[in-house]
């Protein structure tokens, strides 16, 4: 159908200049690049800025696209004349946003004229909002004048809930900023696109503490990245056996119980495998006080490598006894997904977001137990045991989520919603 998205860039402005992407990161790209390739849809880039709203230039926002699809789908390395534009790009666009804020101050419009002028004359072509990221989603007069004065539909991509239900794990005051945007989202949304089962019952939980009603949505796996698909090869023959993981260092990952798992691997005595920590250290609160000097007290049987692109994660990937992902929370669970598509095993904390992401193939262990971490790591290290073979053995039946599905859900999905309000 013919349609117009005000696509909110907000976040890809903001991460342009980063190397490589976060799981929110390849979800907002991907639903661009699904929206700019829509010969029936015009995209209208915008940006949030206090309580009004501002546009992107239209070769501002195909030139972000382009370079990140370069530089985190395709891996391909930016030239110093693409990292400038990047640049120049990205200070375009914090000054759009300043605009924008000027001139609510200065006519109280939140919606600028350039805006207006684009959707004159539209007649009943539908207009969306779509923000893929959570980014932004604080001012809800600006979402609300949306609807009224554009007759915009909303439609929010809901990550997860865990600021919200598991404030313990994230910055101080970071839970109520996330309530604040749920609130935004289930009161205003007109569509809500959730990345799993687990995340839309969250959600719902919380709309309903909150006494509102709730939208309607889809429930869409996100896709795995095609270059997963395919093995690597590597010329490296590893010494002894390896397990990583992966993901920011931050207290919901709960690497503290496999640095206990680690320690009790010394203790037992015999061959301790490595274990290799892939991901830039986050933030610091009471749940991981103290782990990154615990981490290097155990070198060199633990290793931290710090963010590496997918190149260097799929080698990494490639080689390792199993993924370790230990983690108290997660809305989804790509590291493991990827980790499935390329054929090696997973043992993870037993929460529902990875029952329904590993699909049965993974080995799910409580995260407080660390006994049962060194115990599982040890019968998976040692090849004279049939463990690892029978959880290779099992991802045969693994069925990756895959983009076109996915996009194909989504368009089933708003379709069904626009036929729902034409029959009112």
């Amino acid at each position: 159908m013919k349609r117009i998205v005000l696509y909110d860039c907000g976040r890809l402005m903001a991460r342009a200049k980063s190397a490589t992407p976060t799981g929110i990161d390849r979800v907002d790209l991907r639903y661009l690049d699904h929206f700019l390739n829509d010969p029936d849809t015009e995209v209208i880039g915008v940006g949030q800025k206090s309580d009004s709203l501002g546009i992107y230039a239209d070769a501002d926002v195909a030139t972000i696209h382009r370079l990140l699809c370069r530089r985190w789908l395709d891996r391909a390395p930016l030239s110093d004349a693409d990292k400038r534009t990047v640049t120049r790009t990205y200070l375009r666009g914090k000054v759009m946003s300043l605009g924008a804020k000027l001139g609510r101050k200065l006519t109280g419009a939140r919606f600028p004229g350039a805006l207006h002028r684009r959707l004159a004359g539209r007649g009943d072509t539908p207009l969306f909002y779509f923000n893929g990221s959570h980014k932004g989603l604080t001012k809800e007069p600006l979402f609300a004048a949306m609807k009224a004065e554009l007759g915009a539909q909303l439609i929010f991509f809901v990550h997860d809930m865990i600021p919200v239900d598991f404030p313990q794990y994230v910055r101080p005051g970071h839970d109520e900023k996330h309530a604040v945007r749920m609130r935004i989202a289930a009161r205003q949304g007109d569509l809500i696109v959730w990345n799993s089962i687990y995340s839309k019952d969250r959600f719902y939980a919380f709309a309903d503490r909150e006494g509102i009603a709730h939208p309607p949505g889809v429930i869409l796996h996100i896709g795995v990245e095609p270059h997963f698909q395919v093995l690597p090869t590597s010329d490296v023959t590893e010494e002894r056996p390896y397990f990583l993981i992966v993901g920011t260092v931050e207290p919901r990952k709960n690497l503290r119980v496999l640095l206990e798992a680690w320690e009790l691997l010394r203790a037992r005595g015999g061959p301790v495998p490595e274990l290799r920590i892939i991901g830039k250290r986050g933030w610091v609160t009471e749940a991981n006080e103290g782990d990154a000097e615990r981490a290097a007290s155990l070198a060199p049987d633990v290793v931290e490598l710090d963010r590496v692109s997918d190149d260097a994660l799929m080698v990494q990937l490639s080689g390792a006894c199993a993924l370790l992902f230990p983690s108290f929370t997660e809305g989804w669970g790509m590291p493991l997904v990827e980790a499935a598509v390329m054929g090696l095993p997973a043992i993870a904390s037993d929460i529902p977001a990875f029952h329904e992401a590993g699909q049965g193939c993974a080995l799910l262990l409580s995260p407080d137990s660390p006994e049962a971490w060194a115990d599982a790591v040890t019968r998976y290290a040692d090849p004279s045991l049939p463990d690892r073979a029978t959880a290779l053995a099992g991802l045969l039946r693994f069925a990756p989520p895959l983009w076109p599905a996915h996009f194909d859900g989504f368009e089933v999905a708003l379709a069904e919603y626009m036929r729902n309000v034409a029959e009112k």
